[in-house]
């Protein structure tokens, strides 16, 4: 009866970690907030709608790139699946939470995350795995200090304890969870526990403290217009009163508790009460009334498609046509309720337990057992040592020297064995110790071998072009008709191809430094502005050559933590590539932001763009991969290789966007600098 309840508060969990991780800016906590709860609050009312919101959630939170509210996001995807019972979606996308909040050690979150995971497995009726994500929420919620989460666990384990019938755990676990939640004040979770409780007592047959406690639920459910509690206490009450014989009372509170779902629009709930109160009329000799509730709540189980509510309606409907004088229909009904009873996994936990407890014992006395066959050796090796040194004493004191002397022998041939084997074993560590140099000189060789060859491939293909074209320019120049006007084009064309050439040669003479000697990185704190300024000099007469504007966008005093060299070399080969594919009358964006303690820099151009398949060539390492400019400029292929290990070797991170025939964004992210 209570299942539903349970769900109530796993929300209210859920919304209350979600308010522990804003760390946003205001405007940015607000749309997060306005996202979560225009999505909570459609649960109940149109899951399709809370659906929507959900997913807008996801997408601003990956928008804004915080993996954490990602986790967030798809945990309440995966509460929605759960409302709507669609229970295998619901468990793959707690599970993709679970394991982002894993990866960043968010216990808050894990918490959160298990609870709902355990809440999928119990509706499916997989209660071994209920209970184990249950437990290790709870360890969560004690560790993070979290009493709420901690308290509503315990109601939800005590829950497959009752439906197992389990009377002893089911207490534990509901006591444990009255104990925590009156200690902290959490009256929402103390309604729940108490209803809890009042199942409890009503199969104990204590009808008096039953009603007392359904009461105490009332009460604060009432005080918190806490509608799913309110109906589980007014069932309850119903239920002392049916029992007590007052059918009437009964069937008055058992309505209660259906009006108020049926107010709130939750046909799981409805389905539930309405089962209860079938039972109630049949019990009171009100069959016909009886047949029509358990009926309606049977067509609604159907339409959840929910196996716990098929079986509870099932049996109840079969009673009712029973009594009504329709036995084939009443066969048709059990027969359902067997097949769904049946389908629903029951695991005697506490006979596991007991199992568990019988093999620690089992083991205690096996180890125990062994110690005494230990002991008792050990006092009879004792014995018959002293029996020996006896009789050794007195046969003969010539034997004890002789004996003396063969132990003496033994001692020195131990000791010289010793000796050989520790000479054996440095000897044998000496000659691993060789052949794992060995192993790693020639591994250096076939990564120089490597790097020769391509190389070698650079400068046969890449290379050869652009001085061919200087040559060729060249002994055009050379030629006297020409006019003044071709000359000075042909200059020009020179002067480009040389610019490009230089900046090849520099790729290729910093890529085979880095090699053949290694890469040495001295990182310190540096301002960004000063490098773009100098490096805006530096390309300035091949931006006005291109017709191209480089804006930039730049935070004052913006530091790096990152070798002042290799940020040059970084921002300069993502410039001179962006200017390089870029059409003439075009402009080069620079902009730079910091953003949880990393410094994004972003150089975008409207050139010709990439296809995903070419920016995954570009990124494959091992392929050599030159692409001629907008105005047929040549290149080695060199540069983003060299921007992707700098920027590895300075700890930050490469990040490529594009769309064929809009342009491309390079994004390089640094740690900030201080």
């Amino acid at each position: 009866m209570l299942l539903k309840p349970a769900k109530y508060i796993l929300y209210i969990l859920t919304f209350s970690s979600f308010l522990l991780r804003a760390q946003h800016s205001k405007e940015t906590e607000d749309e997060l907030f306005r996202l979560y709860n225009l999505a909570f609050d459609q649960l109940v009312v149109d899951p399709d709608t809370a659906l929507s919101y959900a997913n807008q959630y996801l997408e601003f939170s990956k928008a804004i790139n915080d993996s954490s509210e990602i986790a967030t996001a798809l945990d309440l995807i995966g509460t929605v699946y759960y409302y709507q019972n669609h229970l295998e979606k619901a468990l793959e996308y707690h599970y993709q939470a679970k394991h982002i909040f894993e990866r960043h050690k968010d216990y808050s979150g894990l918490s959160t995350t298990l609870l709902s995971i355990g809440n999928v497995y119990n509706d499916q009726g997989y209660y071994l795995r209920a209970i184990d994500n249950y437990l290790k929420s709870m360890e969560y919620d004690k560790l993070i200090d979290y009493p709420e989460g901690e308290a509503t666990t315990a109601v939800n384990i005590a829950i497959i304890f009752l439906a197992q019938e389990n009377m002893e755990l089911a207490e534990k676990y509901v006591n444990q969870s009255i104990a925590v939640a009156r200690k902290y004040g959490l009256k929402g979770i103390l309604a729940n526990a108490y209803n809890l409780k009042a199942e409890l007592l009503l199969y104990y047959g204590k009808l008096d403290k039953a009603e007392k406690m359904a009461q105490d639920a009332l009460k604060i459910a009432t005080e918190h217009s806490d509608q799913f509690e309110m109906a589980s206490a007014y069932c309850n009450l119903g239920l002392v009163a049916s029992k007590n014989g007052d059918y009437s009372t009964a069937i008055k509170e058992c309505k209660k508790a259906v009006q108020l779902m049926e107010d709130y629009s939750d046909p799981y709930s409805i389905s539930l009460y309405q089962s209860y109160l079938a039972r109630v009329y049949i019990e009171g000799g009100q069959y016909e009334d009886g047949l029509r509730v358990a009926l309606s709540a049977y067509e609604i189980a159907k339409r959840e498609n929910s196996r716990y509510l098929i079986r509870q309606s099932s049996i109840i409907l079969s009673k009712a046509y029973e009594d009504a004088g329709q036995p084939q229909k009443a066969l048709e009904l059990f027969r359902e309720y067997k097949l769904y009873n049946d389908t629903l996994i029951k695991l005697n936990i506490q006979e596991k337990l007991l199992q568990q407890q019988n093999e620690i014992k089992q083991h205690e006395n096996e180890i125990l057992q062994s110690r005494n066959r230990l002991q008792t050796d050990i006092i009879s090796r004792n014995k018959l040592v002293l029996i020996i040194v006896t009789i050794l004493l007195l046969v003969s004191i010539a034997f004890i020297f002789t004996l003396m002397i063969n132990i003496r022998k033994r001692k020195e041939y131990n000791r010289l064995l010793l000796e050989k084997t520790d000479l054996i074993q440095k000897k044998q560590s000496e000659i691993d110790h060789q052949s794992n140099l060995l192993i790693q000189k020639n591994l250096e060789l076939e990564n120089l071998n490597q790097t020769k060859d391509k190389l070698f491939s650079i400068l046969t293909h890449d290379l050869k072009q652009p001085f061919n074209q200087i040559l060729g320019i060249l002994e055009l120049l050379d030629y006297n008709q020409i006019s003044d006007e071709d000359r000075k084009e042909l200059l020009e064309g020179l002067k480009e191809s040389v610019s490009h050439t230089r900046s090849s040669v520099e790729n290729l003479l910093i890529w085979s430094k880095n090699q053949f000697t290694g890469m040495s990185v001295r990182p310190r704190n540096i301002e960004i502005r000063p490098i773009i300024e100098a490096l805006q000099k530096q390309l300035h007469s091949t931006l006005e050559n291109k017709d191209l504007r480089l804006d930039t966008n730049l935070p004052d005093k913006l530091k790096v933590y990152a070798d002042p060299d290799h940020t040059e070399i970084i921002l300069r080969n993502l410039l001179v590539n962006a200017i390089k594919f870029s059409p003439s009358g075009k402009a080069i964006e620079l902009s730079a932001s910091k953003l949880n303690g990393d410094v994004h820099l972003q150089v975008k151009d409207h050139g010709i763009g990439m296809s995903r398949k070419k920016i995954d060539s570009m990124l494959d390492f091992n392929e050599n991969v030159s692409t001629p400019g907008t105005l047929n400029e040549k290149g080695t292929g060199l540069g983003i290789m060299i921007v992707h290990e700098f920027l590895e070797a300075n700890n930050g991170e490469l990040r490529i966007e594009s769309e064929e025939g809009k342009g491309s964004s390079f994004f390089i992210i640094l740690p900030s600098g201080r």
